[in-house]
């Protein structure tokens, strides 16, 4: 019987080679540290022996100072050479006594410092006496000790020893120095040692993984890519690592599932193509409605400012116009014969007749002009496009705004009446939506209604229409607590079955070509629905015509329920 093989894992692989570098920087890490701490040892007692050197040829320099201070002073009888005297008197002492502290450990060094304690003592006491001697106006017997050289003899007993005391000091340094490159240098082999150990450890890991895992991995990669071009492939039997025997597994159920899979991804493929064709076409549209809102917008504003103009001033003229009328009636009634040439311009100009049209003209200037104000609020607001944020609006505004900008299609011309529209509002909250967009699907709604009466009537009497007049129904009301619901109906043919069905699907119109494009329905669908969530669908009425049905929240923000209706589109 064939014995299988263990398996061996990635991470076992790794985790073995972690753990082993890991030792290996341990065991450098104690390493370094036992090596800085000889080395911060040896370099302190090499910075130590350097202080008592330096501070040993300092205390020479101090007993020179005070030597020379006083005999500045002797000569000159000047204060002010006892101040390098007494610097260095104190300057040797703390000298001294720093080199006692340094080499308290080496019982040589100190005998030779208490011989020089006392040979210096006995030199400060000479100087010290000189000066004495020089204060208490002896200054002679003070020279005669000078000239003594006893001061001199005590300097003499003093360097030799001094001289041995740095001789040993520096004897020691070379020692102690030696000792420190010493230290270092088998630090720095230590570390060439381990950086050269990482570099083979590391370089045999990698030869180890890219033998057992990279080109195995890189295979399976090429493999793969012949794969993923349709050809046919043969995959390894097995591998010895774990996680590479898996993949190949899973390689080849992946190639049975690709054949598999490919129809379905081909049908997807239409629906997202389709899917894209439509979010293409609402961001056109979502552009034109934006560019038709600036548009608007600043026509509306360039109308207004003129239009203000003129209104402001019609009041002012038409007091002035009354004014001029009743001055030339006091005129005539206190001076009722006039010049013949002045009669035959009353009569040229009839003086009656203008001064009742002109009041006529100027009223009917205030009319207009407030026709052309309401004109642009209602453009304005239609527009909206300052408020394309979420906010609170009132329904009612909205309509009655749509409702104005279509004035143009619903009063009566010279083939047939106006069109009747009958409102029903009731006692709505104000609704939190997009303004702007549902506008747009209060005019899509209407101007279809519109088109479908203007089609109807085309071929009817006058007489007919005047009996039985186009009419569009807008009624509103609260449904429940936080919901709205919009019905605009039109009394025109209806809408069949078949048509209803697709009456909201992307570019389905019945309209001539040229005159639809089929998207209007749908982006008020999407607006209504995705926007708001909310419903919008259609109902053929029983005694003819349509109805649009709109049910939304009052608040999408805390809506708590979905619409009331599920409706087939």
């Amino acid at each position: 019987m064939r014995r299988t093989r263990k398996k061996i894992s990635i991470t076992n692989i790794y985790k073995a080679f972690f753990l082993l570098i890991t030792l290996i920087s341990v065991i450098n890490l104690i390493v370094f540290v036992a090596g800085q701490k000889r080395a911060s040892e040896d370099n302190y007692w090499v910075t130590h022996t350097h202080e008592v050197i330096t501070t040993a040829a300092d205390l020479d320099k101090q007993l020179v100072d005070a030597e020379t201070g006083q005999r500045g002073f002797l000569l000159t009888d000047s204060p002010a050479y006892l101040e390098p005297y007494y610097t260095g008197r104190q300057g040797g002492t703390e000298k001294l006594n720093r080199l006692k502290f340094l080499t308290r450990d080496n019982d040589a060094q100190q005998q030779r410092l208490e011989t020089i304690q006392g040979l210096m003592q006995q030199k400060f006491a000479e100087l010290q006496e000189t000066i004495d001697l020089t204060n208490s106006g002896k200054k002679d017997q003070a020279l005669a000790l000078v000239k003594t050289d006893v001061g001199k003899q005590f300097m003499d007993d003093m360097r030799p020893i001094l001289d041995n005391f740095i001789e040993e000091e520096s004897s020691l340094l070379a020692k102690r120095q030696a000792k420190y490159q010493a230290t270092t240098l088998t630090a720095q082999i230590w570390h060439v040692s381990e950086f050269i150990i990482v570099i083979v450890v590391l370089l045999l890991g990698f030869i180890s993984i890219n033998a057992k895992v990279v080109k195995p991995l890189a295979a399976i990669a090429k493999l793969s890519h012949h794969l993923a071009q349709g050809k046919m492939v043969e995959f390894p039997k097995h591998s010895e690592i774990e996680e590479i025997d898996y993949l190949i597994r899973s390689f080849e159920y992946m190639a049975g599932e690709i054949e598999s899979r490919s129809a379905a991804l081909v049908d997807q493929k239409e629906q997202l193509q389709l899917r894209v064709d439509e979010q293409t076409l609402e961001l056109i549209q979502s552009e034109k409605m934006s560019s038709l809102g600036q548009l608007v917008a600043g026509i509306a504003h360039e109308i207004n400012n003129p239009v203000n103009f003129i209104h402001g001033n019609i009041n002012p003229l038409t007091e002035n116009t009354q004014n001029l009328i009743e001055l030339v009636e006091l005129y005539q009634e206190t001076y009722p014969t006039a010049s013949v040439d002045i009669e035959e311009k009353i009569e040229d100009i009839d003086l009656d007749f203008l001064k009742e049209d002109s009041l006529k003209i100027l009223t009917s200037m205030t009319v207009g002009t407030k026709r052309i104000r309401q004109i642009v609020i209602s453009l304005k607001n239609f527009s909206r496009i300052d408020e394309a944020e979420f906010k609170e609006v009132d329904i009612h505004e909205g309509l009655n705004n749509t409702l104005l900008l279509l004035e143009h299609r619903i009063k009566a011309t010279s083939d047939r009446p106006r069109i009747q529209i009958e409102k029903e509002y009731g006692d709505l909250p104000l609704v939190k939506c997009y303004p702007g967009q549902l506008n747009q699907v209060f005019m899509n709604i209407l101007v279809n209604a519109l088109d479908a009466l203007d089609e109807r009537d085309h071929d009817r009497p006058i007489e007919v229409l005047e009996q039985n007049p186009s009419t569009i129904k807008i009624h509103t009301q609260r449904v429940g607590i936080d919901r709205v619901t919009i019905y605009i109906d039109d009394n025109g043919p209806g809408i069949p079955e078949a048509i209803r069905q697709q009456i909201f699907d992307p570019f389905f119109t019945t309209k001539p070509i040229g005159k639809g494009t089929g998207i209007g329905m749908s982006i008020s669908y999407q607006i209504i629905t995705e926007k708001h969530d909310g419903i919008l669908y259609c109902q053929s009425l029983a005694d003819g015509g349509s109805r649009f049905i709109i049910e939304m929240p009052c608040d999408l923000e805390h809506s708590s329920e979905k619409g009331s209706k599920e409706v087939d589109r």
